[in-house]
Order: C-alpha cells, then sequence, then structure tokens
C-alpha cells in the first residue's frame, strides 16, 4: 500500500455496478474504455479517477503530497466554498468540470448510463 493522503474530486458517488476499471468488476472498466475511444484528446487528468475505498468517481481538482495527474499540490488550506477563487485550484476546477461533462456526456451516449449531478468531494487518496 502506498501514501494515503486526501484530494479533491469533482464527481458523484459511484453508481451501484459501474467500475472504473477490469480488475474491480465484470463491465469491462470504463475508465480504460474511456480513454481508449481518442487517445488524442484525452490526457492522463481527463481520465477519470476513484477514491481509496471506489465510493466516489471524478476527475482530480486537487490532491495532497504533491499532487496526482497533474493537478495542484493541496498544500494550503482553502474553504471548499472558496476553491473557485483560491489559487492555484482556481484554475484547476474549471478544467476538472470540463472534463467530467465530457466523460459523463460520453457514458451516457455510450452505456445509456445517466450520471447525478457531480459536486466536490474530499475523499482519501493512495499516492506513489
Amino acid at each position: 500500500m502506498g501514501q494515503m493522503t486526501l484530494g479533491i474530486m469533482w464527481g458523484v458517488q459511484r453508481p451501484k455496478g459501474l467500475h472504473l476499471y477490469d480488475d474491480n468488476a465484470e463491465d469491462g472498466g470504463v475508465a480504460e474504455e474511456y480513454a481508449r475511444h481518442d487517445r488524442r484528446k484525452i490526457t492522463e487528468a481527463g481520465i477519470p479517477d476513484d477514491d481509496e475505498d471506489r465510493t466516489v468517481i471524478g476527475m482530480w481538482v486537487a490532491v495532497g503530497a504533491s499532487g496526482k495527474r497533474g493537478v495542484p499540490s493541496l498544500n494550503a488550506p482553502v474553504a471548499l466554498d472558496a476553491l473557485a477563487t483560491t489559487k492555484p485550484y482556481a484554475a484547476a476546477l474549471p478544467k476538472a468540470q470540463e472534463r467530467w461533462a465530457r466523460f459523463a456526456k460520453w457514458l451516457h451516449e455510450e452505456r445509456a448510463i445517466l450520471l447525478p449531478e457531480p459536486r466536490l468531494w474530499l475523499v482519501p487518496v493512495e499516492i506513489a
């Protein structure tokens, strides 16, 4: 097990039966399928991820202990309701929202899965 830290994610509580990676379940892993659908447009930061307990899926806004997938490190206190106006998180939030919107649209079109409205989550995450 790697180092544990906290991260801020823009996403939703994972719907029952939806799994992001092959080793999690029988549905083939939607994150990997999504990453393959157009590699030219999707960077690592644009691939959805999940928290340590796999209860939340989404896009990272900030992650402690030097960041993850190119998002800012969560190394300064920030009020969650001020995230959108606090540097460096202010730039990361709209990117996560845009990436999530593209993923949610693809998931609805390709798998007929309609996700609930996303929101900010403070979640445990394993890094390194």
